[in-house]
């Protein structure tokens, strides 16, 4: 049987035989919560560490699936069960501090972002975990161009920031995406924003050597 320190190792690690003989060996470990990032379900620490095909493999091997978990891998189908028998788990936080629509929007989950809204969750709505994330920072973290224009459709702040003054444009900006840093833009977002630290979303184009990017803010918004 495997500790809880010996899974995060092998999940980490994307040791496909060795995660194998892991689950067949102690199929129960699906349902360990990992202490150590901040008491996350075991698949979510798998999706967490980039491996969706163990998260997956983990998840179907858990008999009754969380909210915050399906939310994580997508399942919309558990999270209309769920949430058809518990409605105000739309709001609630995962054990790791993230809102449900947090989760969904960091992991690029359309049609599940889609229907956290339509249910009534708050597009603002802040995290007790990194900072403070909201998920249209979290779609920015998960570079999905589909749901920040989802998020800011049904009236996503662009100009909320979370740790540090880090908003959504520096994200865009860090992460070299034009076309979501415009998206942004013309929805009221500051390109002239700046975090504690001073840096702004022309500085970190620079650093990450984003030369379209930086092209694209110094030609409209000049030098900063």
């Amino acid at each position: 049987m495997a500790t809880v320190e010996e899974f995060v190792e092998i999940v980490r690690s994307g040791d496909e035989r060795r995660f194998k003989q892991m689950i067949e060996t102690d199929p129960g470990i699906a349902q360990t919560a990992v202490d150590s990032y901040g008491g996350c379900s075991a698949p979510q620490l798998a999706m967490y560490v980039g491996q969706e095909d163990f998260a997956w493999a983990l998840y179907r091997l858990h008999p009754h699936p969380d909210f915050a978990t399906a939310c994580t891998l997508g399942d919309l189908d558990r999270v209309r069960e769920l949430l058809g028998q518990q409605h105000d788990l739309l709001e609630d936080f995962s054990n790791d501090g993230f809102t449900p629509l947090c989760l969904a929007s960091a992991y690029r989950h359309t049609r599940l972002v889609n229907y956290l809204l339509d249910e009534g969750a708050d597009p603002n709505g802040q995290s007790q975990a990194q900072g403070g994330v909201r998920p249209l920072d979290c779609a920015v973290i998960g570079r999905s161009r589909d749901v920040v224009r989802l998020l800011l459709d049904m009236g996503a702040d662009p100009n909320l920031s979370y740790d540090g003054g880090q908003r959504p444009v520096h994200g865009a900006a860090k992460n070299g995406d034009q076309v979501m840093l415009e998206n942004l833009v013309m929805r009221g977002a500051d390109i002239r924003a700046r975090t504690q630290s001073g840096d702004t979303p022309l500085s970190l184009a620079r650093s990450k050597g984003h030369h379209h990017v930086a092209h694209y803010i110094e030609s409209n918004f000049g030098g900063m």
